[in-house]
C-alpha cells in the first residue's frame, strides 16, 4: 500500500454507560485513508465511507468519530513510537483496551483524554467491561503492508472479522418509491414548455434505476437550440432525483495524442463530485455537452483512431475503469449505473426539420401543434448520422429528445411561473432582507420582448433582469436599512428611472430623487 495515506482511530460512544451524564468512547479499530483539508472528514481508502472529527461529532451529539491521524510512512519517526519495534500494532494496541472521554478545565475548553479501564471503574464506581481484539492486529498489517486483494482474500477467508471494521455510513442501494407523474410534475416548476421531453428523460432514468439491468439501460440524445433548457434540466434533475450531476464541455476534449482534457479526467470528475463516495458516484448523471462539436465535418461517419466519441463507448455502454484519483488513490470505477446524457444544439439539423416542418404547413396547412409531432416522429438515428456523428456512437442511444424553442409567450411563463426564473429569485432573497418586490404585469412582457431579441432563450433573460436590478441594488445597498418596497416602473431603463424605492417614514423617488 502507499505510504503516502494516512492512518486514524476510529471510536465510537460505549454503549450501556451505566448512568453515567457524560459520553465515553472506546477505540473501534484502525482507519486507512486521507484527511480532508479543513480536517472534518476522514475518508476510509477502500470503502470510501467518511468518517466525521470526534471533536465535532462529541459537540454535536454524534456518537463516533475519528482521532489520532498520522501519516503512515511518519510513523516510525513519530516520537510516540521510538524504540517500538513493531509501530504498526503498536498504533492500535496503545488504544484498544482504555476508556476516552472529554475533560473540560475552568474556560469550557474540551480536552481528549483517556484511563485504563480499572482505574476509571474505581474512581467513578462504574463496572465498565472492555473487550480487546487481538484479532485485529494480523488485519491491521494487511491493512498497512499488503494490498487491497491480499485484504479482500483475508476476509474471505475470515468472514466473521468483517465485524471488525465499524459500519459508518454506508451507501445504500438506490431506489425511487415515488410515482413517475410527481416526478414530472415536480420537474416542471422549474422547466417550461419541454413537457414531452421531460416525460422521454423521467421515464428513461426510471428505468435505468427500477431495473437496474444493462439491457435495459437508456442513454439520451437531448438536442435543441441554444437556451431551450439543456442544462437546466440536468441540473433540476440532479435536484429531484437526489443524485450528483457532472456535466462536461466535450470542446475540452481531443483526440488520443493531442493537447486536451483525458477521457479518464470525465471518471475522476465525477469521483471528486460525489465526494470520493465511489457507489454515489457510478449512481450519477453525467451530461456530456457540445457533443455536436465532435461530429465530423468531412462527411466521414465512421470513427477514426483516436476518435473521441470512440474513447467514449465504453463509458457510455457500462465497463469498468482502473482510474487513478491521485498519485496515491487508485479506484475500480464501473459506469453500468450511471445515466449518460449527450445534448448539443445540432443548429443545422435543427434548421433542416424546422424548413421541412414549413414546408408541410404550407403544403397541407398543418396547425401548430400538429407541425411540432410531424417534425419530432422524423428525427431519426439516420438523421444524426447524416450530420456527421458515428452510428457505432449513435446505436448506444434508445432515447433521442428534442427541445422545443423557446416561444415569446414561453419565455414570459419562464419568468412568472418557473422557480428557475431570476424575478422569482431576485423577489426571495428581497423578501429575506424584509423587502417587497412589486412588478407590474407589463414588466413581464417587456423583459421577455427584449430578452427575446438576443435569441439565445432562456438565459438572455437572467441577462435583462440582471441588467435591470443593477441600479436598484445600488441605490439598496447605498441605503438599505431604510427600505421597504422596491417597485419596478414598467419601462426597461438600466438607469433610476425604472424603479422607485419606498422608505418606512416617506417616499422617495430615484428619478430626481423627489421627496
Amino acid at each position: 500500500m502507499n505510504r503516502d495515506l494516512q492512518i486514524a482511530i476510529h471510536f465510537k460512544e460505549f454503549e450501556g454507560q451505566n448512568g453515567l451524564d457524560f459520553p465515553v468512547y472506546t477505540a473501534e479499530g484502525v482507519l486507512i485513508g486521507k484527511l480532508s483539508e479543513d480536517e472534518r472528514y476522514f475518508t476510509e481508502y477502500f470503502t470510501g465511507i467518511k468518517y466525521l472529527n470526534l471533536d465535532i461529532a462529541n459537540a454535536n451529539e454524534v456518537n463516533e468519530g475519528f482521532r489520532f491521524v498520522v501519516r503512515i510512512k511518519d510513523l516510525k519517526s513519530a516520537s510516540l513510537f521510538k524504540g517500538v519495534d513493531n509501530v504498526y500494532k503498536s498504533f492500535w494496541k496503545d488504544k484498544e483496551d482504555k476508556i476516552y472521554f472529554y475533560s473540560y478545565n475552568d474556560k469550557d475548553e474540551a480536552d481528549f483524554v483517556y484511563m485504563e479501564v480499572d482505574e476509571f471503574n474505581n474512581r467513578l464506581g462504574t463496572n465498565l467491561v472492555v473487550n480487546t481484539t487481538e484479532e485485529i492486529n494480523e488485519m491491521i498489517d494487511l491493512l498497512l503492508d499488503g494490498d487491497k486483494e491480499k485484504v479482500e482474500s483475508y476476509f474471505e477467508k475470515h468472514p466473521e472479522y468483517l465485524e471488525l471494521i465499524p459500519n459508518g455510513q454506508e451507501t445504500k442501494e438506490y431506489k425511487i418509491d415515488k410515482p413517475i407523474s410527481e416526478t414530472i410534475s415536480e420537474i416542471k416548476k422549474y422547466i417550461i414548455a419541454q413537457d414531452e421531453a421531460i416525460k422521454k428523460i423521467v421515464i428513461a432514468i426510471y428505468k435505468n434505476i427500477t431495473f437496474d439491468n444493462p439491457s435495459m439501460k437508456s442513454n439520451i440524445l437531448m438536442y435543441g437550440p441554444t437556451g431551450s433548457g439543456k442544462t437546466a434540466i440536468i441540473n433540476t434533475l440532479a435536484k429531484v432525483f437526489d443524485l450528483p450531476v457532472w456535466i462536461e464541455d466535450m470542446t475540452r476534449f481531443t483526440e488520443t495524442g493531442y493537447k486536451g482534457a483525458d477521457i479518464d479526467d470525465i471518471l475522476v470528475n465525477l469521483y471528486n463530485n460525489a465526494e470520493g463516495n465511489l457507489a454515489r458516484a457510478e449512481r450519477s448523471i453525467l451530461f456530456l455537452d457540445e457533443i455536436d462539436k465532435k461530429a465530423s465535418n468531412d462527411g466521414d461517419k465512421s470513427f477514426n483512431k483516436g476518435d473521441v466519441l470512440k474513447s467514449l463507448l465504453k463509458i457510455v455502454e457500462g465497463g469498468k475503469f482502473e482510474v487513478s484519483i491521485n498519485s496515491y488513490e487508485t479506484v475500480m470505477f464501473d459506469t453500468s449505473k450511471l445515466t449518460v446524457i449527450v445534448g448539443g444544439a445540432f443548429t443545422e439539423l435543427y434548421k433542416k426539420r424546422e424548413a421541412k416542418k414549413d414546408t408541410i404547413v404550407r403544403g397541407f396547412g398543418l396547425t401548430e401543434e400538429k407541425e411540432i409531432q410531424s417534425s419530432n416522429k422524423e428525427i431519426t438515428i439516420k438523421d444524426f448520422e447524416k450530420h456527421g456523428m458515428p452510428i457505432e456512437f449513435l446505436g448506444r442511444f434508445k432515447t433521442i429528445v428534442r427541445l422545443n424553442e423557446l416561444t415569446l409567450d414561453d419565455m414570459i411563463t419562464i419568468l412568472k411561473d418557473s422557480d428557475l426564473s431570476a424575478l422569482k429569485n431576485y423577489k426571495k432573497v428581497l423578501k429575506k432582507e424584509g423587502i417587497e418586490l412589486v412588478i407590474p404585469e407589463e414588466i413581464y412582457i417587456k423583459i421577455a420582448e427584449k430578452a427575446y431579441e438576443y435569441h439565445t432563450g432562456a438565459r438572455s433573460l437572467n441577462i435583462v433582469v440582471d441588467r435591470i436590478f443593477e441600479p436598484i441594488l445600488y441605490e439598496y445597498f447605498e441605503d438599505k436599512n431604510n427600505v421597504e418596497v422596491v417597485e419596478l416602473n414598467g419601462n426597461l431603463s438600466e438607469d433610476k428611472s425604472g424603479f422607485k424605492l419606498t422608505k418606512k417614514q416617506q417616499q422617495l423617488t430615484i428619478d430626481g430623487f423627489e421627496i
